[in-house]
């Protein structure tokens, strides 16, 4: 069974979302301009 799991960060500059699946973390930054 796999784990599946969600952080999410926001600021006035950039977003970041983190996904956990399994034993890996997966960042993906979203940046504003």
């Amino acid at each position: 069974m796999c784990a599946l799991s969600f952080k999410f960060f926001s600021d006035e500059y950039e977003m970041s979302l983190f996904i956990f699946f399994d034993d890996y973390w997966l960042k993906v930054d979203f940046i504003q301009y």
